[in-house]
């Protein structure tokens, strides 16, 4: 209410000030130079003094203290004109159609100056200052374009700058100089702000208001900073949108149009705690738009940005990781989802510099589910997502060439999955994916999917799954030719971890063998799963399944000095976990006197025991057929703990390498 208050008061002010005092229009007349001075060059006129009788205009001297205004009433040719000396307004209202160009006399900017109470700049066209401006009311920017001619140009602007409407330039060109803008920007309700930045630039404006904001980046050194090495920008009076657009200048070439983003906060992602403290929160409750071929880059150090909306208008929309030189320690996260909504977000992660080392990594905070659907994200410089909170997915479809990976060929993790958070998909992942304990993956993206995790593009990068003891993946099944699958190039472990089988309209016969992950590196033979399903048909027993097959593949070789033929010979071996669907009644048959079970009755905690050949697997079964636990054992002797189950009986189902048990038990 204050600042609409203020508002009016400018407003009311300047309409007073131009009732009350004498209003000098620019003329321009060509034989004596176009000079704005004081006193001494006629090239202004008063329409309240013109002689009607006389045909023409008589220009005279600008008078101290009066409104000066630029319109289309000035001669042709008259738009490029200099300030010498101080000049001294009541006001500067310009409202122009044509391009206007006002430059101070001499390039220091010593003395060519304008004071006086405000600027206000109305028209569609552009009006063009190289010189300075000490008006103490600021500028109101309400149409057309107002332009730092220069990367040198001083502050234009004047105490601060309210936007009304139109576009305000902060310099643009070839120049490497860096054109620094500080002052204070105001953008109220239902306005759009618009500013350009030039390649090298450092914008490090206050601002207040709720209106949106459209920042048109120029290259590949547009800093949202007052310095290369970063600083704190206060932005907690401003409630308004963001978006980033590209700022195409002629003759200028960039790598890339990203808004470097400074801060001086080190980050610390090793708690969702310490996370969102020490993320930059300038952006923490705005809607952040990146439109195509724009994005974001980060300065030097280990930063965060935390934005409340991320989203992307296509996949050249981008995230990349240190943009300001060659240095390869900086880490740059986008922390995104604060604001609690669900986006679908085509945007890719690139190596800017294609340096291969610009690390990117990504946070996910907040209720919201995003799903990334970029097909160009094959940067080795990712750091990866950490799923702080709520839900994050990938969607590319493994139709996709070779090439394509979700999040970037990432050298450790890929995904890691926070406890109450969720993430997975449908896709390629190159990198490590870690479940944390109760921290849930899911398979597919609104429907059965495939996650791959590989690297298919060199194959020198291992891609394992790897569970945590009460973590969770979640796999569904409709029929043995219509289920999730993971895949991966590396090892899958489980550590005690839960696999959950949801069944999705799910059509099961007895004896059906569905492979539900496959991979290329032995788990430990201490590994187990704890087995649960849910929604899957009546009248069937399932249960986990671990098994091994073996590829030999013969090669002839043919000696090009000798003639002579060798075979060479190579193995391989592959990996499965699959579910097994059995009748009930087959849990009735004992095929293995050898294996004891022990104590039985029991609390809870039972002793397994072989004397013959090693255990493979228990399975413990529920009275309705469900499995409700598994172990993994190769060995002889093994025990589980089953006192979190209720009190009754149950089956166990004991595999051993030629034979099977289904043994009763009874917790008590």
């Amino acid at each position: 209410m204050k600042k609409i208050t203020l508002l009016v008061a400018i407003f009311i002010a300047i309409t007073s000030s131009f009732a009350t005092t004498t209003r000098w229009f620019w003329y321009g007349d060509l034989s004596v130079g176009q000079t704005w001075d004081m006193g001494t060059t006629a090239n202004w006129y008063d329409p309240t003094t013109v002689d009607p009788l006389i045909p023409f205009i008589v220009p005279d001297n600008f008078v101290s203290g009066t409104t000066a205004i630029f319109d289309e009433k000035a001669v042709e040719g008259s738009d490029t004109l200099k300030l010498s000396g101080l000049v001294t307004v009541d006001s500067l209202l310009v409202n122009n159609t044509r391009t206007y160009v006002l430059r101070s006399t001499v390039s220091t900017y010593k003395s060519d100056s304008i004071m006086g109470n405000v600027f206000v700049k109305d028209g569609p066209g552009t009006f063009v200052m190289d010189c300075k401006n000490f008006v103490t009311g600021g500028t109101i920017l309400k149409a057309g374009t107002l332009t730092m001619e220069k990367t040198t140009s001083p502050n234009i602007f004047g105490s601060k700058l309210v936007f009304q409407g139109g576009t305000a330039n902060f310099a643009s060109g070839s120049a490497s100089t860096y054109p620094a803008v500080s002052l204070p920007i105001e953008i109220p309700a239902g306005i759009t702000a618009k500013v350009m930045l030039n390649r090298y630039s450092y914008w490090s404006s206050p601002i207040s208001g709720s209106g949106e904001l459209e920042i048109a980046v120029g290259g590949e050194r547009c800093m949202l900073a007052a310095s290369k090495s970063g600083s704190t920008i206060n932005w907690n009076n401003f409630t308004g949108n963001v978006t980033l657009i590209k700022n195409i200048i002629t003759g200028v070439k960039p790598g890339y149009y990203g808004l470097l983003l400074g801060s001086t906060k080190t980050f610390d992602n090793t708690s969702l705690e310490s996370a969102i403290a020490t993320a930059d929160s300038m952006m923490y409750n705005k809607k952040v738009m990146l439109k195509s071929g724009a994005g974001f880059a980060g300065c030097s150090g280990i930063r965060c940005w935390n934005i409340g909306e991320l989203q992307a208008e296509n996949d050249s929309s981008f995230l990349c990781g240190y943009g300001a030189g060659n240095s390869t320690t900086p880490q740059i996260y986008y922390m995104f989802g604060g604001l609690n909504t669900d986006v679908v977000y085509p945007g890719s992660i690139i190596d800017a510099g294609s340096k291969g080392y610009n690390a990117v990594g990504l946070v996910k905070v907040g209720t919201g589910k995003y799903t990334f659907t970029s097909t160009r994200s094959i940067t080795t410089a990712s750091i990866g997502v950490t799923v702080q909170q709520g839900t994050f997915l990938v969607n590319i479809p493994i139709t996709n060439p070779a090439t394509t990976t979700a999040l970037g060929r990432v050298k450790n993790k890929v995904m890691t999955i926070k406890a109450g958070a969720i993430g997975g998909g449908n896709g390629r992942l190159t990198g490590t994916v870690l479940v944390d304990s109760l921290g849930t993956l899911v398979v597919g993206c609104d429907g059965i999917g495939t996650l791959e995790l590989a690297d298919t593009l060199s194959g020198t990068i291992g891609s394992p799954l790897s569970v945590h003891h009460n973590g969770t993946v979640i796999m569904k099944v409709s029929s043995k030719s219509n289920h999730d699958l993971i895949t991966s190039n590396n090892a899958v472990t489980f550590n005690g971890g839960t696999l959950l089988v949801k069944g999705i309209n799910a059509s099961i016969n007895d004896g059906d063998t569905i492979t539900l992950i496959s991979y290329k590196k032995a788990a430990s033979s201490n590994d187990s799963i704890n087995f649960k399903s849910d929604g899957l048909p009546t009248g069937l027993s399932y249960s986990l399944k671990t098994d091994t097959v073996i590829t030999v593949t013969t090669t002839i070789l043919t000696s090009v000095l000798t003639g002579l033929d060798s075979i060479k010979t190579t193995t391989t071996y592959t990996y499965r976990i699959d579910l097994i669907a059995k009748s009930i009644s087959a849990l009735h048959t004992v095929s293995d006197n050898s294996i004891s079970v022990y104590p039985n009755p029991s609390v809870g905690e039972f002793n397994f025991k072989t004397s013959q050949s090693e255990i493979k697997s228990i399975d413990i079964i529920n009275l309705q057929g469900q499995v409700i636990s598994s172990k993994f054992v190769n060995s002889k002797f093994t025990t589980m703990n089953l006192e979190n189950l209720p009190q009754g009986i149950y089956y166990a189902k004991i595999k051993t390498s030629d034979s099977t048990k289904v043994e009763k038990l009874m917790i008590k």
